[in-house]
């Protein structure tokens, strides 16, 4: 279940001063590794993960997590409530097509 973990991306961001960087590469990997298993569970593992260029590559996420020393807290704050963002919304759409009945698309 994501939840808990949804609520722990949040909490560090919220607390972002308090997080040290290695818990911040701990949470990037982590939400890397968890959005990439939806994912590939969505089919769209080749699309770009963020659109608005903030951050290239489709793993934003785990560039974040290699290079934690070149950003802000803010940044890292504002990637680990998008990762939490990009989870709640992958939850839903798996729940929606897990009810969804067969045959219809």
């Amino acid at each position: 279940m994501a939840s808990p973990f949804v609520s722990e991306l949040v909490r560090a961001a919220n607390d972002i001063q308090q997080v040290s960087n290695a818990d911040a590469v701990r949470l990037l990997e982590r939400a890397s590794m968890t959005i990439g298993d939806y994912r590939k569970l969505l089919g769209h593992e080749d699309a770009p993960a963020i659109e608005d260029g903030s951050i290239g590559g489709p793993d934003p996420w785990k560039e974040m997590a290699d290079s934690i020393d070149g950003f802000q807290p803010q940044q890292v704050a504002e990637l680990l409530l998008n990762a939490a963002a990009v989870i709640r919304a992958a939850t839903i759409v798996l729940e929606i097509g897990a009810d969804k009945p067969r045959g219809i698309d």
